[in-house]
């Protein structure tokens, strides 16, 4: 599976997972995922730590409050972020 991929798949299955010792793994998976992807030649390791900084947010707030909005703010990140992954 791609880097890109694997990122989207990762993503997806937070989002229906509805155990929350899963769900937290799930999180940390895709900060794994997304830190040992292969970037865009343009994407600086400053963008990177950034871009990994906005994730961990998003998830945390996710797994603190599972609303409509924490997931489309999640959605929103990760669809931002997965431009920079290369496969």
């Amino acid at each position: 599976m791609s880097n890109k991929s694997n990122f989207i798949q990762k993503i997806i299955d937070l989002l229906s997972e509805n155990n929350p010792i899963q769900k937290e793994l799930l999180g940390n998976e895709i900060i794994n995922v997304f830190s040992k992807a292969k970037n865009k030649e343009c994407y600086t390791e400053i963008l990177k730590t950034e871009s990994i900084e906005k994730l961990r947010y998003f998830i945390k707030d996710f797994l603190l409050h599972d609303n409509t909005l924490t997931r489309e703010r999640l959605t929103i990140a990760a669809q931002s972020e997965c431009v920079f992954i290369t496969d």
